[in-house]
Order: structure tokens, then sequence, then C-alpha cells
């Protein structure tokens, strides 16, 4: 467990160390493509949607669980790879390596989920207690980025 905890922190929670406004980057670049769809679909770029669920609402659920599946996917195929000189040197185990990632994206995940809670909260009639199920469908993409990932 603290394997795995060391290479959490120092892949995921010292990476911003050092910079100016480091907790902020934290929210910022997980959120970054949520971001930057809802103000272009404040611009009206993509046109307007007169019909059922705003746009925003839905691509950015949808943006949510792709990042799911692809930083577990990208992170389980490259870890070893990323971690190769650390692995050798302090004889870390492959299963720390690989939990230590599943950490990261479960991590970025909560940043997301939390920023579209707040987003919900602008849309009057969206905000419901169903928005729960969206923490136990998270399993699904990640085990299946997992499978893959780890072929």
């Amino acid at each position: 467990m603290q394997e795995t905890h060391a290479l959490y922190a120092r892949h995921y929670l010292y990476r911003y160390q050092g910079m100016k406004m480091k907790y902020l980057w934290y929210v910022i670049m997980p959120c970054l493509p949520i971001f930057l769809y809802n103000i272009l679909n404040l611009l009206d770029v993509f046109g307007v949607n007169t019909s059922g669920v705003p746009r925003s609402i839905t691509i950015s659920i949808g943006i949510t669980y792709y990042y799911l599946f692809s930083e577990t996917l990208v992170g389980l195929s490259t870890v070893l790879d990323t971690n190769q000189k650390y692995i050798v040197k302090t004889g870390v185990s492959f299963r720390a390596c690989y939990l230590s990632v599943v950490y990261s994206v479960y991590s970025n995940f909560i940043i997301r989920y939390f920023v579209l809670l707040v987003m919900f909260s602008f849309y009057e009639g969206y905000y419901s207690v169903n928005l729960i199920y969206a923490l136990p469908y998270t399993v699904f993409p990640v085990l299946i980025a997992t499978s893959v990932g780890l072929l």
C-alpha cells in the first residue's frame, strides 16, 4: 500500500510542485476539455439545440467517461515504461504501479464529477438524485480499459 501511495504521490500529487497556482492546476487540467466545450457552446459555435437536454450537459458527461477510459488505457499501457528506472532502483511491485494509475484516474474523475455537479446546478430541472448513479457506472470503462491496457 505504501508503494502505491508513493507512486501516486510521485506522479499525481507532486505533478505541479513548484508552479505558481499549483493547487488550481489540479482542477483546471482535468476539466479543461469540459470548460472549453461549454465556453464554445455558450458562444453558439455548434448551433442552437432547442430540444431535449442541453448539449453541454450531454457532452460534458460523455467527456468525463471518455477520459475515464482513455486515461486508464494510456496510463496502464505506459506505466511500466514510465517507471522502469524507479522499479529497478526501489523494487516497487507492478501491482503498485498499476494501482497508482487507477488512483490518478479516479482522482481526476472526482474533480470532474464535482465540476459537473456545479454545472448541473446552473441548469434547472437536470439536477437530480440520479447523478449518484454516475459513481458506480465508472467501474465499467475503467475495467474495460484495464483489461485492454494490461494486454
